[in-house]
């Protein structure tokens, strides 16, 4: 899971310099800590809790919504983009 963290937060930051600066939006991915519980001997990844609402763009199966703004177009650009850069080998998905 932290690997795949890491490879969605340098494919983010490589789209966020290479996409049209008009585009007012700047995406990123919260960074997750792998920490070890002693008592339950057990690695655990932990992230920042977040409140609010938040808004599922698409899934683990390559489900998505129809886009009804730049931000989500850009979301969903951002899915295809990592597929076409890394030419086929990772596909980020599940952005919410």
């Amino acid at each position: 899971e932290i690997q795949q963290q890491r490879a969605a937060q340098k494919l983010i930051y490589t789209f966020n310099q290479v996409k049209p600066q008009t585009i007012p939006y700047t995406p990123r991915f919260l960074e997750v800590f792998l920490i070890y519980c002693h008592s339950a001997n057990q690695w655990l990844t932990i992230e920042k809790y977040m409140t609010g609402e938040f808004r599922k763009y698409n899934n683990n199966n390559g489900d998505e919504i129809t886009p009804t703004n730049t931000l989500e177009e850009l979301m969903l650009a951002f899915s295809h983009w990592t597929y076409e850069y890394t030419r086929g080998e990772l596909l980020v998905l599940d952005l919410q």
